[in-house]
């Protein structure tokens, strides 16, 4: 089974999460703000609108240990999203249930070089 092959179950099954629980799959927005131009010249164009993009998450909590007060809150939101065509940045914010947080963190569980899923860490 291939590295994309398993991030598609891993997309599936995070529906399936909010489906089981009767309240549907849980889709956040990302939100990213445009770019005024590129730092290098291989980067992307600029672009002057904003994008915003859909992924499916499911809310996790961080474990006792993690919680340190600075890096990690007790109040940031964990979420397990879904892998997709967008890795969400730290310049992005994020929409949930008609709330904006800021992106603290994102970290990738990658296989072969294929992105699964992320951990993003949400700050009000």
């Amino acid at each position: 089974m291939s590295g994309a092959e398993i991030a598609a179950e891993i997309a599936e099954a995070l529906a399936e999460v909010g489906t089981d629980t009767g309240t549907g799959p849980l889709v956040a927005t990302i939100t990213r703000a445009p770019i005024d131009a590129p730092v290098n010249p291989w980067d992307a164009p600029s672009t002057t609108q904003v994008s915003t993009f859909q992924t499916t998450v499911i809310r996790d909590m961080w474990r006792y240990g993690e919680i340190d007060g600075t890096l990690i809150r007790a109040d940031d939101l964990k979420l397990m999203a879904q892998a997709g065509a967008v890795v969400p940045t730290t310049a992005d914010t994020l929409t949930l249930d008609d709330e904006e947080y800021r992106i603290m963190s994102v970290m990738p569980e990658a296989i072969g070089g294929v992105d699964l899923y992320y951990i993003i860490q949400a700050r009000k």
